[in-house]
């Protein structure tokens, strides 16, 4: 089956989006992670929700969750205000993981291939040279256990 046929909506976001929007549309739509795309709007890289976490929470908490407790709810409140001041840009890890890009006419094999290789659960797909969506591992595998979208 090819990807074009696969694809689903999938957030995305410039590096220089606003990272309340890109993470408000994440959680809406019940995605673990963003397709963050380059200046020409082509998939870039994968921004997932453990690297937003690491992004918000103090770095001592981040390298050793048992300090966790002495945060509380107003400080988690902050954190979400503190986001309204930030990019997508500002969330990205030094390391940036590329995202695999693949073509609408490119198979659900070559995608799950892709996956497997790479240890991920996404990757973007463009038509044309233009961002379309994406196709998760669980869209695959409903596809393959005959399963509705």
């Amino acid at each position: 089956m090819y990807l074009r046929d696969l694809v689903e909506h999938y957030p995305s976001a410039t590096l220089d989006s606003p990272a309340l929007d890109a993470v408000r549309s994440m959680a809406d739509e019940h995605r673990l992670a963003l397709i963050v795309l380059d200046e020409h709007r082509r998939p870039y890289a994968v921004l997932s929700s453990p690297q937003i976490l690491s992004a918000l929470l103090p770095d001592y908490v981040v390298e050793d969750p048992h300090l966790a407790h002495v945060l509380d709810s107003s400080d988690a409140e902050q954190m979400i205000v503190r986001l309204g001041d930030l990019t997508v840009g500002d969330l990205m890890p030094r390391e940036v993981r590329q995202v695999p890009v693949l073509s609408d006419h490119d198979t659900n094999l070559e995608a799950a291939a892709y996956m497997a290789n790479e240890g991920i659960s996404v990757v973007a797909v463009v038509s044309d040279d233009h961002y379309v969506g994406a196709v998760t591992v669980s869209r695959l595998l409903r596809d393959a256990l005959g399963r509705p979208s």
